[in-house]
């Protein structure tokens, strides 16, 4: 296990309209993959709250976002690794 200055942590905010995956490319590679957070905000008037959010085909340098319907939605990402 490395020291806490080993780790990099980016952060994404995506923005869904007619689709319901995007693909996010890491700002910097890893040396492994990395573990990512993703969450629906629920904004006022906003279904996202009903919305599950999967993260799918992880690897050292992107990772697909998927969420389980077309909606106007914002998900959080936060990816952390080394």
């Amino acid at each position: 296990m490395g020291t806490l200055l080993d780790f990099k942590i980016e952060t994404h905010n995506l923005s869904f309209g007619n689709t319901d995956s995007k693909t996010i490319v890491f700002t910097t590679a890893y040396t492994t993959v990395p573990k990512i957070t993703a969450t629906a905000v629920n904004e006022v008037g906003s279904t996202s709250s009903n919305l599950n959010v999967y993260v799918e085909n992880v690897s050292t340098t992107q990772a697909t976002i998927r969420i389980s319907a077309i909606a106007n939605a914002t998900v959080h990402v936060q990816v952390i690794g080394n």
